[in-house]
């Protein structure tokens, strides 16, 4: 930073100086000069930092912390703030040696000391680069950093210290917790830490609240976490949704929206939320997107920060439930057309009006730049709205038609001028073309919502602003030559059939957040032992609109006939190939969305339900009639011997009915034919081996030992081993990981416990044949032992036990490298002589391939 630049950018008596205190400014001139002390210019204009004085970077580090205390959010935009950021990132990199004493000064329980070196180092680690990471989480480590905030911030919720003191703990918690996982366990497992902050977020400090805030943010990444917070968290949901209220600083309002957004990660712990605050939740949401009173012209950033926050909060109506009465209730309708248009409260959305002039206003609300920041989120909303709305909802029940009717009319013009725009689009206008996508997807939702009165409205009004230009926009859809000759022709199952091979062959996966940037949430993106189930969409959006198109199109066409003619001239597919491709669809993707509508397109080829693994195997034994208890009579009187358990249960999967957007894939689960519904088609009874003198009792029979029944077509059907049983007339007595967080904090006995079940299950799985069952079992056991590897000599003992001698030789290999440890320790005298020779054998050849005999 040289004195030059100092003169030119931060003079005393600059103009643009006037906006912050003398305090300020003087705390910036002792930065300047604290950076000097070690940053070296050179010719071509650039500068490092080359001082490795190790009371120099201490100095350095307190004018930083000093000088970033003074900014405020008026003076955070400063040129003087901006300039100073630049010359501190180049320092950073080289206090990285600073982590290690400033870490270890945490433990000395000394409020002044510990304050500066929490404000040090959150700071430094703030700005850490990705490839330091992995040191620097091994220097935190081993100076038990976790640790000593967490004891500092439980010394607050006793009273013991200010609460600047805790905000800056907390603060350095939050920025560990977000960077690295494996912070995260011992935090929320602390039941004195976590009473301690129940205790701490009644306090009515709004600063201390947002630190609360951000710190609960930081654990909900990890999805046991999250679980935990909910638990008995009522209190934390209340302080939460409290902090969304508009009477809080928007600060305050942000923190409380982003908490929301990380407990609502996956669908079941969301519907859980909404089982305990339903209400409240929504109507909070609904208040932060309805906060706009000051806003004209350019909105204040902070303004537009709360209503992005509160928009991507109330995406959780992507899930269907009783949340969704609560937002029609409190008037979304009006709350979203507010959000498009300034205009709101002019009296043209008030009154009826004839639909040439509804259009008319509609198209200035679209061509508006009003808070275009927020047009995804829009669409979005609505979109989930009509997909999960009641068949016989009427909007002049709990909101106003007038207001529903304007957004479906915005929507529907949105798209189609997306439509015109990608008509005359440029290669440099690609990106703007995806800006629409969410409204061309919401239009979708709209046309196929269960919502009779939201289907045919969206399907009157996008037909009538269609009509001056409809043909010629659907020429340029699709601009290939190839796709183009079948559109004129009107050869639009062979289009899209042209579109389903090009997908399946060159293994085409797009994602729908590829052009839906506004569903990134980069806090979101270092997350751990969430279980979230995929999007509807998947990530084959292509190919999954081709199918959609397809079946629609294949349902116009008439009779069934009609399609089996337009595929026998049709060298694109094969009928036979097709329907292969299709049901490998079903059975091995997992997007609902793509599998329903393979399923469905299906239907049009007569084949009917949803493929599965499972529905193969059973399919076996259609032909089998030994086992069979049901006659069907078909129409043209033949019968047709089927089995009852595995009829049933599949009676509400034939049927051809049209995928309803965000439904689940139905699964061939016969597992209700173990329960009352399936007794009475049981024809064979598994007895327990007893172990033990228990009681026992059975609704169904009188038999007093532990017992199951079953039925011989579903154990013939799924196991290979029980079908050979049955076939030979044989008799025989019917007798029979956990990676994530948690493993890395388990002793070694709790992990073989963990472990053990899957050794056992890879026992049964080979003793049954059950190839699908060994596989993932077997990847488990080496997942583990590849990160507790001195779990090996439990392993290989337990499967020679079992004779899964694969599984030994596995473990073998693991004890290799720590073969002469082991066996001048004593360890391997556990083990017979056979074992040890494997392990032995296992060591010498790792040897000779070059590999280390090392602890």
């Amino acid at each position: 930073m040289r004195s030059s630049t100092s003169t030119s950018k931060h003079g005393g008596a600059s103009e643009n100086n006037r906006s912050i205190s003398g305090h300020m400014y003087t705390l910036h001139q002792r930065l300047y000069h604290a950076l000097n002390l070690g940053t070296r210019f050179y010719d071509d204009n650039t500068k490092k930092w080359m001082c490795t004085d190790i009371e120099v970077q201490r100095h350095v580090v307190r004018s930083i912390t000093a000088f970033l205390d003074s900014i405020s959010g008026d003076t955070l935009h400063h040129p003087l703030v901006k300039d100073s950021v630049a010359d501190m990132v180049v320092a950073l990199p080289y206090l990285l040696d600073l982590v290690h004493p400033l870490s270890s000064l945490l433990s000395l329980h000394q409020v002044e000391v510990s304050v500066s070196c929490a404000t040090a180092l959150n700071l430094i680690l703030s700005n850490l680069s990705s490839k330091s990471e992995k040191a620097i989480w091994g220097i935190l480590n081993k100076t038990e950093t976790v640790a000593h905030i967490v004891s500092n911030i439980q010394d607050f919720s006793g009273g013991i210290i200010p609460s600047e003191y805790f905000q800056e703990m907390a603060s350095l918690l939050s920025t560990i917790l977000w960077r690295w996982p494996p912070s995260r366990y011992p935090v929320w497992s602390d039941v004195k830490l976590m009473k301690g902050l129940e205790s701490i977020h009644t306090k009515p400090d709004l600063s201390v609240r947002v630190a609360v805030l951000k710190l609960y943010s930081a654990l909900a990444l990890c999805g046991r976490a999250a679980a935990n917070l909910i638990e008995n968290g009522e209190a934390l949901l209340q302080m939460m949704v409290q902090c969304m209220g508009s009477s809080h600083p928007h600060s305050v309002q942000v923190e409380g929206f982003r908490l929301a957004q990380c407990l609502v990660r996956n669908e079941e712990i969301c519907l859980k939320i909404l089982s305990l605050c339903c209400g409240p939740l929504v109507n909070a949401i609904i208040c932060g997107i309805s906060q706009r009173s000051s806003l004209s012209g350019k909105a204040a950033d902070d303004q537009v920060s709360l209503l992005v926050e509160a928009c991507r909060l109330a995406l959780i109506t992507r899930w269907a439930g009783e949340h969704h009465i609560c937002f029609w209730k409190q008037g979304i309708d009006r709350v979203l057309l507010g959000l498009l248009s300034e205009d709101f409260h002019n009296n043209s959305y008030q009154h009826f009006v004839s639909l040439e002039q509804q259009i008319s206003i509609a198209q200035e609300v679209v061509s508006a730049n009003y808070l275009l920041v927020l047009r995804g989120y829009i669409w979005d909303i609505l979109g989930w709205l009509a997909a999960h709305c009641a068949e016989d909802f009427n909007p002049n029940t709990h909101g106003n038609e007038l207001h529903l009717n304007h957004l479906i009319t915005c929507t529907c013009l949105e798209f189609v001028e997306s439509i015109r725009k990608w008509c005359q689009v440029c290669q440099n206008d690609v990106s703007d073309t995806f800006k629409s996508e969410s409204a061309s997807r919401a239009v979708l939702m709209m046309i196929y919502s269960p919502c009779k009165y939201i289907a045919s409205r969206a399907r009157f009004i996008l037909s009538e602003i269609l009509k001056p230009n409809g043909k010629e926009y659907l020429k340029h859809i699709l601009r290939l030559p190839q796709y183009r000759r079948h559109l004129f022709k009107s050869e639009g199952i062979k289009t899209l059939l042209v579109l389903v091979k090009f997908c399946l062959d060159n293994d085409v996966h797009i994602k729908r957040l590829s052009f839906a940037p506004h569903l990134h949430n980069k806090f979101h993106d270092r997350s751990c032992c969430w279980v979230c189930t995929e999007e509807w969409e998947g990530r084959d959006i292509p190919l999954l609109y081709s199918l959609w198109g397809l079946a629609e199109l294949m349902h116009n066409s008439g009779s069934v006939r009609n399609i089996l003619d337009i595929f026998a001239g049709e060298m694109t597919y094969l009928e036979t190939e097709l329907v292969s491709k299709l049901q490998d669809i079903c059975i091995h993707t997992s997007s609902p969305g793509l599998r329903w509508y393979a399923a469905y397109v299906l239907s049009y080829f007569g084949v009917y339900g949803f493929p599965s693994k499972l529905g193969k195997r059973i399919g076996k034994a259609l032909d089998e009639k030994e086992y069979a208890d049901v006659q069907l009579i078909l129409t043209n009187g033949q019968s047709l011997s089927v089995h009852g358990v595995v009829f049933v249960p599949l009676l509400q999967l034939l049927s051809r009915k049209r995928p309803k957007w965000g439904t689940p894939f139905p699964s061939s689960d016969l597992s209700l034919a173990l329960g009352p519904a399936g007794l009475q088609f049981s024809d064979i009874i598994l007895e327990a081996k007893e172990t033990e003198l228990m009681c026992w009792t059975c609704s169904f029979c009188s038999l007093s030992v532990p017992h199951i029944h079953v039925h011989k077509v579903i154990l013939s059907s799924s196991c290979d081993y029980m079908r050979a049983l049955f076939q030979s007339g044989m008799k025989e007595s019917c007798q029979g990981r956990p990676l994530d967080v948690l493993w890395d904090y388990m002793e070694t006995k709790e992990k073989l416990y963990e472990l053990k079940p899957y050794v056992e299950l890879c026992w049964l799985a080979e003793f049954w044949f059950l190839e699908d069952l060994k596989e993932p079992c077997s990847n488990v056991i080496v997942s583990c032992l590849d990160s507790a590897r001195l779990l090996s000599i439990n392993v290989i003992q337990i499967a020679a036990n079992l004779s899964l001698w694969k599984m030994a030789e596995v473990a073998a290999n693991y004890m290799a490298p720590l073969y002469r440890q082991l066996r001048d320790s004593g360890e391997l005298e556990v083990l017979d002589d056979m074992l040890v020779d494997m392990v032995r054998a296992a060591s010498v050849r790792l040897s000779q391939e070059g590999g280390s005999n090392s602890w």
